[in-house]
């Protein structure tokens, strides 16, 4: 896979690429339920799958942010490796980066009954502490997916090989660069706009999950690399303090004590 030098085209691949990550994503929602059933048992398996397909946008994001970082180091490789053409490696990379972060979010779930969101920076604080409970607790959940997940990788890797062979005969890299420019830019373009959730209103975050209208059904939505995702970027935002002015006269140890005699 890492001597791949069939030539592809870019936008082709962001295509593959992103297809295979939705449909696995899916997939590994699905073990997730699997491991943590006892808290979805009173939702209706059509329910469950309900909340599975709906919560399809979130695995769409996840797979848009993977597959965008997949073409960005392809683009590299071209400008400074352009005997290089790892598509098939960076795929295997990014399907293996998904499987692990969605088997880390089913065993945070298992333990913290959430998923890992804007608690990455404590999560990531004490790595050491979380490795030892899940190895502890859960090793043979996570040797299992490992080997379901790989099991799947291949499965879908060797499918998206036989798409992107179809283009073998086309340029990897286009030679004109405002061709490659312009491909470029619309994969950038479709990636802003399937993470953000579509062209109008807010931005779609981990809360969106429960515009479906039920908290389980939310949970069960939620993809959960696109959860660690988020986390990641969003665990530098804290509460602001707001300084507030107390009127004069006020005794703030009379008003502590007449609360919390």
């Amino acid at each position: 896979m890492t001597g791949d030098k069939r030539t592809v085209d870019i936008l082709f691949y962001y295509f593959v690429s992103f297809a295979a990550l939705v449909v696995t994503g899916l997939i590994y929602k699905a073990v997730f339920v699997a491991y943590n059933y006892q808290q979805f048992s009173n939702l209706a398996v059509s329910e469950i799958a309900y909340a599975l397909f709906w919560g399809v946008r979130f695995d769409m994001a996840a797979a848009a942010l993977l597959s965008l970082l997949s073409c960005i180091i392809l683009s590299l490789f071209y400008r400074l490796l352009p005997s290089k053409k790892p598509a098939s490696a960076l795929l295997f990379i990014m399907l293996l980066l998904q499987l692990t972060m969605q088997i880390g979010d089913t065993v945070y779930y298992a333990e913290a009954g959430r998923h890992v969101s804007y608690e990455m920076r404590d999560a990531l604080a004490d790595a050491s502490g979380l490795f030892m409970t899940a190895v502890t607790q859960h090793a043979m959940f996570i040797v299992l997916s490992y080997l379901f997940g790989y099991v799947v990788v291949l499965v879908v890797l060797n499918l998206a090989k036989r798409f992107l062979s179809h283009s073998q005969d086309g340029v990897a890299m286009p030679e004109s660069g405002l061709k490659y420019g312009l491909k470029f830019l619309a994969i950038l373009l479709l990636s802003v706009l399937i993470v953000r959730g579509g062209v109008t209103g807010v931005p779609q975050s981990v809360i969106s999950a429960f515009k479906i209208g039920d908290a389980q059904q939310a949970i069960v939505a939620m993809n959960g690399a696109y959860s660690v995702v988020y986390g990641v970027l969003h665990s530098s935002k804290e509460v602001s303090r707001i300084d507030v002015t107390l009127p004069d006269g006020v005794d703030v140890n009379a008003v502590m004590r007449s609360l919390y005699a």
